[in-house]
């Protein structure tokens, strides 16, 4: 009770809108999809105006926007080194596999590939892929939910969107890049889906699928001009909360872009790359 005390009172005096459910009863009166949880939760908290997003789909619409205001995007094609004005640091382009690219400014936000990237300037970028594993199946009658579940009993996160719902195990693993998914995650994954349906609805395991989050060592986004290239800024580092902090994290980025000395991203040391004295 006193853990959840003080959590709640971190989120009241952030300005946060949440609601404090103290008994398994509350929460079923608030979502009476959890009545057929098999363990009965303490207590909770619901978050009104918390939302969730399909990240591909919006990745879309945001492509296809920059397009109708002029933006130019090269797709399908990867980043292979950085062009140089001769006997300088100065970036004049990057090369990839269509050809080189000219560019002012370059801003690297390639997750757990940021790493690669930036081997190329002699920087090395403290990022873990965290690996995670989600399965995406249709929805049926038994997912009815009235929001966005992160169930911290049966460690389990479930979504919805149109007819799919989407299942999240808290189980994670670092293990570099690495896309297999081993029988014990699914038998893990499936009893905590289990634990929280009651066997109203198989979990089918042939959905599951895994991806990688770029951690930071103290899981908090990395935003900065890289050391000794003031064209290169990075944005990368948030974890398993990109979709909740990438707009900030954009807005920052781009005060960064302006060199307004004033602003609040230049004059905070939380977010710069030299917290980590190993580079």
């Amino acid at each position: 009770m006193e853990c959840r005390e003080k959590i709640f009172n971190i989120y009241r005096k952030r300005g946060v809108e949440v609601h404090r459910l103290n008994s398994h009863e509350e929460i079923v009166e608030k979502e009476p999809f959890y009545s057929k949880s098999r363990i009965k939760s303490a207590g909770g908290f619901i978050f009104p105006l918390d939302s969730c997003i399909d990240t591909y789909d919006f990745s879309c619409r945001m492509h296809k926007k920059g397009q109708e205001m002029g933006v130019r995007s090269s797709v399908n094609c990867e980043f292979k080194n950085f062009i140089f004005k001769e006997n300088s640091k100065e970036i004049q382009g990057v090369q990839t596999t269509k050809g080189i690219i000219p560019c002012d400014n370059i801003f690297i936000c390639a997750s757990y590939y940021s790493p690669r990237i930036l081997q190329k300037l002699g920087l090395r970028l403290p990022i873990i892929p965290l690996k995670g594993y989600t399965f995406t199946q249709k929805k049926t009658d038994a997912h009815n939910c009235k929001s966005c579940l992160i169930d911290y009993n049966c460690c389990i996160l479930m979504t919805q969107r149109f007819n799919t719902v989407r299942w999240t195990s808290q189980c994670t693993d670092i293990m570099g890049i690495d896309y297999t998914i081993p029988k014990a995650r699914l038998a893990r994954s499936k009893t905590s889906h289990d634990n929280l349906m009651n066997n109203t609805v198989e979990l089918d395991e042939s959905s599951c699928w895994t991806g990688m989050r770029p951690l930071s060592p103290d899981d908090v986004p990395i935003l900065a001009k890289v050391p000794g290239f003031d064209q290169v800024i990075i944005n990368t580092g948030h974890g398993s909360k990109g979709a909740s902090t990438f707009i900030t994290t954009s807005v920052l980025a781009s005060q960064i872009f302006k060199k307004d000395e004033k602003d609040w991203v230049l004059n905070n040391n939380d977010y710069d790359i030299k917290r980590f004295w190993l580079l």
